[in-house]
């Protein structure tokens, strides 16, 4: 997943998923949420799983 701001700046990268066959809350979830609302310029970024993005 990738999820750009407003001025179509990266702001995170990576999967949504923690692990293969993970089930319930996570982390990388939690972390692209948070980016929508992000003011940093760092990118936040998690593990994928499976088919990543180039």
């Amino acid at each position: 997943m990738l999820i750009f701001d407003k001025d179509r700046r990266l702001v995170f990268k990576g999967g949504i998923t923690e692990s293969r066959a993970h089930e319930g809350d996570n982390d990388n979830l939690a972390r692209a949420i948070a980016a929508f609302g992000a003011q940093d310029a760092q990118v936040k970024s998690a593990p994928v799983y499976g088919c990543s993005l180039r």
